[in-house]
């Protein structure tokens, strides 16, 4: 009797990690949630401790300043980083290609380092879509 409960105590435990692992993102948009909250809340504390005003407008004013920071350092940044994006997508084919180059002579399959579907080549097909650039010349490239 002691081995079964152990036995059904070692699946729970593969079962509950199964099932967290599958509420992986809604999890994550949990925490997320409460970050942001808790974050939110400070600031309210603190336009609340230097103002008269009451929690609600102080939550206003904290989600507008903070709305309105991160806005600023985009803008300000934006353009670096769109440069920096259009670079690495420029040099993403030649790299891909010599991955693929080396992944032959080592005797691995293309399927296994993202050309059949897997994340990597997800990853590279949302990249190019989201610059806007031209999918035809990465289109021998990337294979999903």
């Amino acid at each position: 009797m002691r081995f079964v409960g152990r036995v059904l105590i070692t699946l729970s435990l593969i079962a509950a990690t199964l099932m967290l692992w599958q509420l992986r993102e809604v999890l994550l948009l949990i925490y997320a949630g409460i970050l942001s909250a808790i974050i939110l809340d400070a600031a309210a504390h603190s336009v609340r401790k230097t103002s008269s005003l009451g929690r609600g407008a102080s939550l206003v004013i904290a989600s507008v300043l903070i709305l309105a920071i991160t806005g600023a350092v985009i803008w300000v940044f934006g353009q670096e980083v769109t440069i920096q994006l259009r670079q690495l997508l420029g040099q993403l084919p030649t790299a891909w290609g010599a991955l693929e180059r080396e992944a032959d002579a080592a005797g691995i399959s293309a399927n296994s380092i993202g050309g059949g579907g897997g994340d990597a080549g997800l990853v590279l097909q949302l990249a190019v879509g989201a610059t806007g650039a031209d999918k035809q010349t990465h289109s021998a490239r990337v294979t999903i």
